[in-house]
């Protein structure tokens, strides 16, 4: 027997396929005669072939026994065997399929449902059924139309003279139809009635039948192909094959990415309930095939993800298991676009229902299209009060919402103030008026404001703590086609370094609104001397009787620069003191001291974060642990896995051999790896913790045992601090939940990380602040502390001092001064807060009084307006000297 070459045996396929399509169509036992034929050509082809049989032996063969039809014996054209028991026309006219079923059920409806979806989601972030969670069923969903637009145009063209691609593909179309309409027939069976109903009173039920007419244009198109014998001009096998094909490929990507989705949903759930060797097998699979996209979650904090198994009981239900095992597998802190798709974000069971649940809730949520903020404007005043030389500031931040959905909203946004400051001012537009908010504790307004927010859906505003150094702003309602506006004052320290001062500016770590990069903030400052923006640029200001006035603009970009925030630097002129403050009945003193000296025979204990969140920051540990003085004991852990604590073997050379070989990846639990070195150093009474540390979500499982631990630090009399340097800029949820530790102190991060890091070493402290606050009660200085009372900010601060140091006596007692101390002080604290209502009835309902200590309301000064004139003028000058700069070097 001899060998064919592939050309060839191809090539005989093909010949011997047109015969068989020929032979079927016009008797009835042509698979008996196409093996005799086979049997022939190869006998012949192989005759005049030496040992290989190439294409030309084989076209010799072929020339012998003719072309198919000389083979079958039939003239071109021949009636086929359906045609002639009358069934369908000649195969020389086209067959036509049924226009109006194929344009209206198989190309207008499918793809009105596709676009209807999109632009729902898109223009109102509430769009369609949820049936395109990914972008492949947005492509599987658009090839409905398209295979029918194909079999429509092929129905034009006599069978016979079409190419033999052409019939495989008009078969490959009818299998992906009748998969793709019959899988998504029975996915959304349930929701027939309803479009039934929708088509009897309104009309527009037809969208959501879409599936059950593509499927019955399908049989259609078929039967008139079938009846027009389309298929006996093609191998009946050939036929099958190409239709399972089309079949089979919308079903292996449909079920295909169901089981995918199971088995990376299998994985999570193992990553977080399962013991610790099953968790981190799980992981490892999650890092090599991806996080799953939980595209039938919940956002509900009780019932954020739900997915069944066989058995009917697979179940993760916190938001803070999924944001720690993807912070597992990642090292990044997950936001909900992370945890599910942009299409399952947007549509109408997943959107609406999410903003729902998180009305009035304590977390930021999911963003919400259409509803972005529309003007910010910070008005920084470091002059009133002899404010700078106090070495304090104040910020009241003004900014406006924009909602253009069809329904009210409400915007949610976290914000960081500048490190050791607080919230003292909240006001509300309502109505065209400014409204003062009332302070509270802090069960109390936000059990206010959710009545009036979600319950009575009217006009109230909340701003709480959400850990240290930054508050939690709600409104509610944006109103549909609306806006709302309010304003958030800020008393902050100045921190200083040497000779320079420094203020972080307060900005958005994250919220549920639109804010683009490009959009820009209006900057108007108030300064004893000169400013410059670390990493941007101020306008040349203007300078009036030694106050130096700033008027700009600061892009988002610049202003969250990657979560860390702007910072304003100037020539330090505070001086030491005393600065005495009045408000009220309260009379607060200041000592500003140098920096203080560094602590001999310090006991430090280095917690490294392990997560990949510090392996980007490349901090020279050489460096850093040969800051530390002589005299300094050193412990260190590393927070990865548990905790691995370094033996102390090599001293210091050990020490930095020790943090240079260990690897920094993927999501480390650090609290666990502090608490490790918090046992094991439960001997020493004057520790000193300096955590080094990257993005990290709320750690529950060991949080509530290192809050204790605190706790029991202090009724022992420890003195122990804690420091935290953010490596890399990003969220540290589990601030949130120490808010009220005073011994948790955000180490700001001014020039740069390892800097700061050496700094910290060398005098164990981040920046040279030294302030020492008093505070007292005097009923008889009311009278004498004029409108803002007197230096009031000094007492601000006083008053958060002395909050924070109640709150670490754990007493209730204590716990119920500190929140009447921040009521009648006006702060947001801990353990109160600000909430601005519309009606004095709702006030009185909850508890409040909007008129309570509004001598205690601070305020930025009014420029007059000769200033604002010179301002503007100078503004225009500069500009115009710029342009013409321009000119002349082009």
């Amino acid at each position: 027997m001899k060998h064919w070459t592939p050309e060839a045996e191809e090539r005989l396929a093909a010949y011997l396929d047109d015969v068989l399509a020929l032979a079927q169509a016009h008797s009835d036992d042509a698979e008996d005669f196409l093996e005799d034929l086979r049997t022939h050509i190869r006998r012949d082809a192989e005759a005049t072939a030496g040992g290989l049989v190439t294409p030309q032996n084989l076209d010799r063969a072929l020339a012998a026994a003719g072309t198919p039809y000389d083979v079958v014996g039939i003239e071109a054209g021949a009636p086929t065997i359906a045609q002639r028991n009358g069934k369908t026309s000649p195969e020389g006219d086209p067959i036509h399929l049924n226009v109006p079923i194929t344009i209206v059920c198989g190309i207008l409806l499918p793809l009105a449902a596709v676009v209807a979806e999109i632009v729902l989601m898109v223009n109102d972030a509430s769009g369609g059924l949820g049936v395109m969670p990914t972008f492949m069923h947005l492509f599987l969903l658009l090839g409905v139309p398209i295979c029918f637009g194909f079999l429509q145009n092929v129905s034009y063209t006599p069978a016979a003279q079409q190419p033999l691609w052409k019939r495989r593909a008009v078969a490959f179309g009818v299998g992906y139809l009748f998969a793709i309409t019959s899988l998504y027939c029975c996915a959304l069976f349930p929701l027939f009635p309803v479009s039934l109903i929708a088509i009897l009173f309104f009309g527009i039920g037809f969208v959501g039948l879409s599936p059950i007419f593509a499927l019955i244009a399908t049989f259609a198109a078929v039967t008139r192909l079938t009846r027009g014998g389309y298929y006996g001009n093609d191998l009946e096998s050939t036929r099958r094959r190409w239709s399972v094909g089309g079949f089979a490929f919308v079903s292996v990507l449909l079920v295909g990415s169901l089981f995918h989705s199971v088995f990376l949903v299998g994985n999570l759930r193992q990553a977080v309930e399962a013991p610790a060797a099953k968790r981190n097998d799980a992981l490892h699979t999650l890092r090599i095939w991806g996080f799953p996209d939980l595209a039938q979650t919940e956002s509900d904090d009780r019932l954020l993800a739900r997915f069944w198994d066989a058995k009917g009981n697979m179940y993760i239900p916190r938001v803070s298991a999924l944001q720690e095992a993807y912070f597992q597998v990642y090292g990044e802190v997950a936001v909900d676009s992370d945890l599910r798709s942009w299409w399952y974000l947007n549509n109408v069971f997943g959107n609406r229902q999410q903003r729902l649940w998180q009305q009035g809730g304590d977390k930021v949520g999911t963003k919400i299209a259409n509803l972005s903020l529309r003007q910010s404007t910070m008005n920084i005043d470091m002059v009133s009060e002899g404010m700078a030389a106090q070495g304090l500031s104040y910020t009241e931040w003004i900014m406006e919402f924009d909602n253009a959905n069809s329904d009210a909203n409400e915007a949610r946004c976290l914000i960081a103030l500048p490190p050791g400051g607080v919230a003292s001012r909240l006001t509300l537009w309502i109505d065209g008026e400014e409204r003062e908010a009332a302070f509270g504790g802090r069960s109390q307004v936000k059990a206010a404001y959710r009545e009036v927010a979600v319950v009575q859906r009217r006009d109230p505003a909340l701003l709480t703590t959400a850990g240290r150094d930054s508050v939690f702003l709600q409104c509610f309602p944006v109103p549909a086609r609306g806006r709302m506006k309010l304003k958030i004052g800020v008393t902050a320290p100045l921190r200083t370094i040497g000779d320079q001062a420094f203020l972080p500016l307060p900005y958005i770590v994250s919220e549920n609104f639109d804010l683009e990069d490009g959009f820009a903030h209006g900057l108007n400052i108030t300064s004893p001397s000169s400013l410059s923006l670390v990493g941007g640029e101020l306008n040349a200001p203007n300078g009036a009787s030694g106050v130096f006035n700033y008027l700009g603009d600061i892009s988002e970009g610049d202003l969250n620069r990657h979560g860390a925030g702007a910072i304003l630097s100037m020539d330090n002129v505070s001086t030491p003191g005393p600065h005495e403050g009045r408000l009220g009945s309260y009379v607060a003193t200041l000592l500003q001291a140098p920096a203080a000296a560094p602590v001999k025979n310090r006991n430090v204990c280095l917690v490294i974060d392990g997560s990949a969140g510090v392996g980007r920051a490349n901090i020279d540990w050489s460096a850093f642990i040969k800051a530390f003085p002589e005299d300094v004991s050193l412990r260190a852990c590393l927070a990865s896995d548990g905790g691995h604590l370094w033996d102390g073997a090599g001293g210091r050379d050990g020490l930095i051999d020790w943090l240079n070989t260990q690897t920094f990846e993927f999501g480390q639990p650090l609290v666990k790896g502090l608490m490790k070195l918090w046992s094991e150093t439960m001997d020493i009474s004057d520790r000193e913790f300096i955590v080094i540390h990257g993005p990290q979500p709320l750690d529950d499982s060991h949080l509530e045992r290192f809050t204790q631990a605190l706790k029991q630090s202090r009724w022992n009399g420890g003195g122990q601090s804690v420091s935290l340097v953010a490596a890399t800029p990003g969220p540290i949820r589990m601030l949130e939940a120490l808010d009220g530790y005073k011994e948790i102190q955000k180490v700001p991060v001014i020039d740069s990380v390892q800097a700061t890091l050496e700094r910290l070493a060398r005098t164990g402290h981040g920046t040279d602040d030294n302030r020492t606050y008093t505070l007292e009660k005097n009923a008889a200085t009311a009278e004498t502390s004029g409108k803002h009372g007197t230096s009031s900010h000094v007492v601000r601060m006083a008053a958060l001092n002395e909050v924070m140091n109640l709150l670490a006596v754990h007493s209730p007692l204590e716990s119920k001064e500190a929140t009447r101390l921040a009521q009648r002080c006006r702060l947001v604290t801990p353990v109160s807060g600000a909430v601005v209502l519309e009606t004095k009835a709702q006030y009185e309902r909850h508890g409040l009084d909007d008129d309570e200590n509004l001598d205690a309301v601070p305020a930025v000064p009014e420029p007059e307006e000769w200033l604002l004139i010179i301002i503007a003028l100078c503004a225009v000058t500069f500009i115009l000297y710029k342009t013409q700069r321009k000119k002349v070097a082009a």
